[in-house]
């Protein structure tokens, strides 16, 4: 008997649905932490991600709603530890469940799903109107000031959600499927 997960062949051939390129600043924190990327409130010492020197593109329209990051920044404890990555975007809705379920963030060679894998945890939380979305527990990622780094989020492409059912085959069947489209397609 075979187990599918529905998305999880999809996972590796899902399309970029925003890209852009960080040059990364860096700042010292107050308690010795180090932060580095782009962000337009808190952290004063870093670039402003507004700027499209800083982040080429600052504006994931994903459906009817645009996301306009704000923060794109790792940081660090006292010790050195690089564990947080923190995306911000002002407003109080959340990235779709499609993204959040299937969806990855990729940082030049590293790909973070949007879901808790292992020892990486990740939440998305509301912080007095700003969309907070972090990763901790995200020591692969490396960055010094200066870098350029390539980001994309691979994610389905507005309309195409799946449910989080499995669907138990028996090996050498088959199976049918009914796909009930939200909104009508293009000709595409």
């Amino acid at each position: 008997m075979a187990l599918l997960a529905p998305g999880a062949a999809q996972a590796q051939t899902q399309p970029i649905i925003w890209e852009a390129t960080l040059t990364v600043d860096t700042a010292t924190g107050d308690h010795g932490e180090l932060f580095y990327g782009c962000d337009d409130g808190q952290i004063s010492g870093l670039d402003n991600c507004s700027s499209t020197s800083v982040l080429t593109n600052k504006e994931l329209k994903y459906g009817a709603t645009t996301y306009t990051f704000t923060k794109l920044q790792l940081d660090t404890t006292s010790q050195g530890a690089q564990h947080r990555l923190t995306l911000n975007f002002p407003g109080t809705a959340d990235l779709p469940a499609v993204i959040k379920e299937s969806g990855s963030l990729i940082l030049g060679n590293v790909s973070l799903p949007f879901k808790t894998v292992g020892i990486m945890t990740f939440t998305s939380t509301n912080v007095s109107g700003v969309r907070v979305v972090q990763w901790l527990n995200v020591s692969q990622l490396s960055w010094s000031n200066g870098d350029t780094l390539a980001v994309k989020i691979r994610a389905p492409k507005p309309g195409l959600e799946f449910s989080r059912q499995q669907l138990v085959v028996d090996e050498g069947s088959s199976a049918n499927y009914t796909v009930k489209l939200k909104t009508k397609p293009s000709a595409n």
